[in-house]
C-alpha cells in the first residue's frame, strides 16, 4: 500500500509540474481541440461531398465520382474562372478598405476623448450582429422601391441606384455591406495591438526629435 501511495503521489507531482511548466498550452488545449474539430469536420465533409454525384432533391444516395467533378469544374464549367476572379476582386476590395479604415479608427480610439467608451461600444455593434440579421436589414435598406438608401438619394436630388439588381453595382454594394460589418473587427484587433505598445520607444523618439508622422510610421505601424 505504501508503494502504491508513493506512485500516486509521484504521478500527482508530475502532473502538477507539467501544468506549472506549460499552463498556457494545457488550459487552452480543450478549447483549441473543440474549435479544431468544429473547423476541420466541415472541411473534410465538404471535400468528401465534392467527390460525389448527388442531386439535392434526388431520392437516391450520393454516388462516388472521384475527381470528375473537379475536372469538369476546371475544364468545362464556364462560370468557374469568372467566379474566381470576382471572388479575388471582392476580397481585395473589401479587405483593403476594412484594413485601412480599421487601422485609422483604432488609432483614433487609442487616444483619450470624451465619450470614448460609449462611441467604441456603438461602433462594435455591427460585428456582434448575426449575419442573417445583417442580411435582412441591408436587403430592406437596399430595396429599389422602399429602401432607405434610395430614399436618401432622392432626398438629395440624386437618381436612385440599382444597388444589387445591376451587375456593375452588385459587387461594390456587397463589399460596402462587408466593410460595414467587419471593419470593427479589424479595429478591435488593431486596438489590442496598440494598447500593448510600450511607451519607452515613443519617449526616446520625442527626445531624438521625431515628428508625430515619423513615430506613426516607424514605431506604431
Amino acid at each position: 500500500m505504501a508503494v502504491k501511495s508513493n506512485v500516486v503521489a509521484g504521478d500527482g507531482k508530475s502532473i502538477t509540474s507539467l501544468i506549472e511548466r506549460y499552463p498556457d498550452k494545457l488550459f487552452a488545449a480543450p478549447a483549441i481541440i473543440v474549435l479544431g474539430l468544429v473547423m476541420i469536420f466541415p472541411v473534410v465533409y465538404t471535400l468528401y461531398m465534392s467527390m460525389q454525384t448527388w442531386e439535392f432533391s434526388a431520392q437516391t444516395p450520393p454516388q462516388f465520382a472521384g475527381l470528375s467533378n473537379y475536372v469538369r469544374m476546371f475544364t468545362a464549367e464556364n462560370r468557374f474562372w469568372p467566379a474566381v476572379g470576382r471572388t479575388f476582386l471582392f476580397t481585395g476590395l473589401a479587405v483593403g478598405v476594412e484594413t485601412v479604415l480599421g487601422v485609422a479608427i483604432a488609432l483614433i480610439f487609442n487616444r483619450e476623448f470624451a465619450g470614448k467608451g460609449l462611441i467604441r461600444t456603438i461602433f462594435l455593434f455591427p460585428m456582434v450582429a448575426t449575419p442573417v440579421a445583417v442580411a435582412l436589414v441591408w436587403t430592406t435598406m437596399l430595396d429599389p422601391n422602399l429602401g432607405i438608401m434610395n430614399y436618401a438619394l432622392r432626398s438629395l436630388g440624386l437618381p436612385p441606384a440599382p444597388w444589387v439588381s445591376a451587375p456593375t453595382w452588385a459587387l461594390p454594394t456587397l463589399a460596402l455591406v462587408d466593410v460595414w460589418e467587419w471593419t470593427p473587427f479589424i479595429s478591435l484587433i488593431t486596438l489590442a495591438g496598440l494598447s500593448s505598445l510600450a511607451p519607452e520607444p515613443y519617449e526616446a523618439a520625442r527626445i531624438d526629435g521625431a515628428t508625430p508622422r515619423q513615430m506613426l510610421l516607424y514605431i506604431t505601424l
